[in-house]
């Protein structure tokens, strides 16, 4: 898969960052971090927009039950780990993607408190 992205730069990248799973598998009382595929993605790829951008596109395709709050929670510990990543590019865009994020949570939260409960 990585030899394919490096013969195919022009897209084999931004496809995988689209593709792969974003997070390891949630395990109560563990912080989220990037998957090991996806981190090596970003160690290798990570200064490309086009990778960033699909990975961003990949964060924003889910489905889920509940408050958004919680699925954009997630994503806070391993957006803040890219904070001192050695690829400048990656950590400004860390640094830009974990705001986005706390502000859709916060967004989700005051939706959250916003609708009505229905007692029936």
């Amino acid at each position: 898969m990585f030899a394919w992205a490096h013969t195919t730069p022009d897209a084999a990248p931004a496809f995988l960052a689209r593709v792969l799973p974003v997070l390891t598998a949630r395990v109560e009382g563990v912080e989220q971090t990037f998957h090991a595929l996806m981190m090596r993605l970003l160690n290798e790829f990570g200064d490309r927009d086009d990778v960033r951008r699909s990975l961003m596109q990949n964060m924003h395709t889910f489905g889920w039950a509940g408050s958004l709050t919680t699925y954009f929670a997630l994503y806070e510990e391993s957006l803040r780990s890219l904070f001192e990543h050695p690829l400048g590019a990656l950590r400004r865009w860390a640094r830009i993607a974990h705001a986005q994020m706390r502000n859709q949570a916060e967004s989700a939260k005051r939706d959250d408190d916003e609708e009505p409960v229905d007692f029936h």
